[in-house]
């Protein structure tokens, strides 16, 4: 090969470099300059070929003009005449435009057979995903719940995703939110989250996210917030996803005010209950509501809050449907009316006549409803789910109970009364833990005076491994006296003001100590909550020591034997607190008043759990009880672990040098020493040493040390699109002997894409979808014919694919157009499909719209058909790839 200065050239061994151009020819190197360097070979062995283009390729020159080539002149020094009749010298050509139009993948660089395996394989895996009604879903290093899941796909699929998460203590809120929050981040529909917390649980939801769904958020610790020392509302636009506590938005910081006048997509507020109008960060979190698409509020003890406060939660969710406390109080009336109308219609009975009234009067639009005989059953469910959206709170808020999610759990409670003395709960808990030596204890006070009174009883004589946690304490100190207290060789027991009562989960504790008890049911919940949570296995003890004839032992008695607080969950129980609990405190428990005021709190606490099914909680598991898709859903998840991507994405990984050494059944190591290519997404913390990984979910939750790798993990999803936007694998040739007769086979993949959107994601409505034609050169299809043969094919003996493709470039380029022709077909059957999908998902929500109407209904009809009118035009906008070509030169 004869080179001269100005000829361009591509790597054969490096074609990430890009096109190159021949600078310097001496003796017997040659100097090669590439966009980012320059490289010097040896002529003889240069792993270099010359770059000719092709009739149909675009260019760009040296002026910034880009070219359609026509035709080439092929010489020492090339030249072109491009379509508009101008003759151009290579010299003039600095870069190459590729996935312009199907001839371009011709000018791509050949590949090894191997390589285009690879890039097929990652294709097809990028399609199955995209494709997976579990897409999203995967990812997450949980046990798979259905009600989760449940919750996680109606948040999802709604198209304003404002909600209430309320699942009793222990259930799972934030696995919940996390869950709908991965999603939509791996989706591309969400990619700016902000998340307000309290302070004591900021690291706690860091490492969740970290750990289980391998999302990494930015917490507001000091350095960042001192960072701020203008009001730029900019500086936080490269942070995606922020963990900030409420505390720090109370303030009139600059970075408070920052927070709240950046652009977010998804906001989260944990610990909702805390959010009333006195609180001084309420308005800020009020303007973030307003100003921030979708939310999600989480709070157990929803109930704990009153009337007023519990509607100005919802009014900042949905304040076209709550928009009047009054309003708000009278249809709480009508729950168990609606509840009763909403059974009859499911049943399919006739109405009576003033349920038809009800119905004409709230839906005159809807007058087909009166008679629910007449429809089928899937259009009753249809019915029924709007009227107690519409009519109750409906699909703003979640409520699972611990009774109808996990029945069973079994709650073992102990009161334990003392005589007076010098400090009897302490002298009796430091004679309780002796016992308890192979136990994990969870002991909560009030306050933190209470707590260091009881921590020096407990150390004065003793080397006992106690674990604090209280205000007091930074975030990191939390964090690591949990980490110890869960340590099997670490702390004995862990002593907790009341502030280690949301949001931490404790269950892998044996017994719960109660001292000096709230006067709040719901607070009470909470305490029990941390360690009586969805998952445990055995039963929990309750020990709740008092001294007799102290205010505590009526406190006791009176949730024990009046609410039966300790054993289950009472909602609406503070209405028994306020209604009973100054009598009961007054009560000598040996008297006639103590029985009367322990049985009316046990009449009154039966009707509020019977009015409370019946009524609101019925509503409630009509309108968002959706258990049944989140087993289907977990159905789904299970049979995509079980189809085994595990082999694909190993030979993704191993393609960019990653190197996997098997450490056991279904355990392996992955080291990142010699990738190839520095953009890989390598996991936080692996660089050096590498990572212990697993495909299977079992072994993950088991070892929390594995990484659990699936199509939804950032790595693979980073991998993907790193290989799928090199040249690697778009051409190659190989040959096929004892078939008869000389001949060629063309095999194209081809992918069809939406269009591209700023504002929504139309993937949703049409993935990504990979077809595989094969061509013999008289243009006939002969899958069925050579399909499997394929995989058996040799590398070429003589010449290489460029040369192969020379011979036969006119039947390639008339296959090519063959292919195109069927590939539009099918795009448009596609895009018939998904604008059918779309129509049915944005009428059902303005319909919905309409029906709740308000001041700013037409608002928000507005911004929906817009939203749908971006999707349809992302659409109608998709596009045919040619992603890969593989010739195959038939022999006899």
């Amino acid at each position: 090969m004869k080179w001269s200065i100005g000829q361009l050239v591509v790597s054969s061994a490096e074609p990430e470099l890009g096109l190159g151009t021949v600078v310097a020819v001496q003796n017997k190197r040659i100097e090669i300059g590439f966009a980012t360097e320059t490289r010097m070979y040896s002529s003889q062995e240069a792993p270099i070929k010359r770059k000719l283009f092709r009739s149909g390729n675009r260019v760009i020159l040296e002026s910034g003009i880009a070219v359609e080539i026509a035709e080439c002149f092929a010489t020492e020094l090339c030249s072109y005449r491009t379509s508009d009749g101008i003759t151009i010298s290579e010299k003039d050509i600095v870069d190459q435009i590729g996935g312009g139009s199907p001839e371009d993948i011709l000018s791509s660089h050949s590949s090894s057979p191997e390589e285009y395996a690879i890039r097929a394989t990652a294709l097809t895996l990028r399609s199955e995903s995209e494709s997976s009604p579990v897409r999203g879903f995967m990812g997450g290093k949980i046990d798979l719940m259905p009600h989760q899941f449940a919750v996680a796909s109606t948040i999802t699929r709604a198209r304003g995703r404002r909600f209430f998460l309320a699942d009793e203590v222990g259930l799972g809120k934030t696995i919940e939110s996390a869950l709908a929050i991965h999603k939509l981040l791996v989706t591309g529909e969400i990619s700016r989250v902000l998340i307000v917390t309290p302070v004591a649980l900021m690291y706690q939801w860091f490492v969740e996210l970290y750990r289980k769904f391998s999302l990494t958020i930015r917490i507001a610790d000091s350095e960042l917030v001192e960072s701020f020392i203008s009001f730029d509302c900019t500086a936080l636009d490269a942070i995606p996803l922020l963990l900030v506590s409420v505390d720090q938005l109370a303030d009139d910081s600059v970075f408070a005010k920052t927070v709240a006048q950046n652009q977010w997509d998804v906001m989260i507020v944990d610990e909702a209950h805390h959010l009333e109008q006195s609180n001084p960060a309420f308005g800020r979190i009020t303007a973030l509501a307003v100003a921030t698409p979708d939310l999600l509020l989480l709070s157990a003890t929803p109930d704990a809050l009153s009337p007023e406060s519990f509607f100005l939660l919802l009014n900042l969710l949905e304040p076209e449907k709550f928009r009047s406390f009054e309003t708000f109080t009278e249809e709480q009336t009508l729950y168990k009316t609606v509840s009763e109308l909403a059974d009859s219609i499911l049943a399919g009975e006739e109405l009576n006549q003033s349920q038809r009234a009800f119905l004409q009067v709230r839906f005159p639009s809807k007058p087909n409803w009166t008679e629910p005989s007449h429809r089928t059953l899937a259009e009753r469910n249809e019915i029924v789910a709007l009227l107690s959206d519409i009519c109750g709170i409906g699909r703003a808020l979640f409520r699972h109970s611990r009774s109808v999610v996990a029945p069973g759990g079994d709650r073992q409670v102990h009161l334990v009364a003392l005589q007076s003395g010098t400090d009897p709960v302490g002298e009796w808990l430091d004679r309780f833990l002796k016992e308890q030596k192979e136990n994990k204890v969870v002991i909560i006070c009030s306050d933190k005076a209470a707590m260091e009174k009881l921590n020096r009883t407990l150390t004065e004589n003793s080397s006992r491994r106690i674990a604090l946690f209280h205000e007091s304490m930074t975030i990191l100190q939390l964090d690591r006296s949990v980490a110890w207290f869960a340590d099997p060789e670490g702390a004995e027991c862990l002593l907790s003001t009341q502030i280690g009562c949301e949001g931490r989960n404790f269950q892998f504790a044996h017994h719960l100590v109660l001292i000096d008890l709230p006067s709040d049911p719901e607070l009470l919940e909470q305490r029990i909550g941390r360690v009586d949570r969805i998952g445990r296995t055995s039963p929990v003890s309750i020990v709740v020591p008092f001294v007799v004839g102290h205010v505590q032992e009526r406190l006791a008695r009176w949730y024990h034997e009046g609410m039966n607080a300790f054993c289950a969950t009472v909602p609406g129980g503070f209405r028994a607190s306020q209604k009973f609990l100054d009598r009961a405190l007054a009560a000598n428990p040996d008297s006639h008043d103590w029985n009367a005021v322990i049985e009316e709190t046990h009449q009154f606490c039966g009707e509020l759990i019977t009015a409370v099914e019946q009524g609101r909680h019925r509503l409630l598991e009509l309108s968002g009880d959706d258990r049944g898709n989140g087993e289907k859903l977990i159905s789904l998840v299970n049979e995509s672990e079980e189809s085994g991507f595990d082999q694909p994405i190993e030979m993704i990984l191993t393609h960019f040098g990653v190197e996997i050494e098997e450490l056991g059944p279904e355990l392996i190591h992955l080291n990142f020493e010699n990738i190839t290519d520095h953009s890989f997404p390598v996991p936080l913390g692996s660089e050096e040493d590498g990572c212990t990984a697993t495909f299977s979910r079992e072994i993950a939750l088991a070892r929390e040390d594995a990484l659990f790798i699936t199509p939804d993990h950032p790595m693979v999803v980073g991998a993907i699109d790193l290989l799928l936007s090199s040249e690697s694998g778009k051409f190659t040739a190989i040959r096929l002997p004892g078939q008869g007769e000389e001949g060629v086979l063309c095999e194209q993949i081809w992918t069809i894409v939406p269009g591209r959107s700023h504002s929504v994601s139309p993937e949703k409505f049409l993935p990504l979808s990979v077809e595989k034609i094969l061509f013999d050169e008289y243009g006939d299809r002969v899958e069925e014919l050579f399909g499997e043969s394929l995989e058996w094919g040799r590398t070429l003996e003589h010449g290489d694919p460029e040369e192969l493709l020379d011979q036969w470039h006119e039947t390639v380029s008339d296959l090519i157009t063959a292919g195109e022709t069927l590939l539009e077909e099918k795009r448009a059957s596609r895009i018939e499909t998904a604008l059918g999908q779309i129509e049915q998902v944005y009428d059902s929500e303005v319909s919905r719209v309409n029906l709740i109407g308000g001041d700013n209904a037409n608002r928000d009809r507005v911004r929906l058909l817009e939203e749908k009118s971006a999707l349809v035009q992302a659409i109608r906008e998709s596009e045919i790839h040619l992603e890969s070509l593989r010739l195959v030169a038939v022999e006899e």
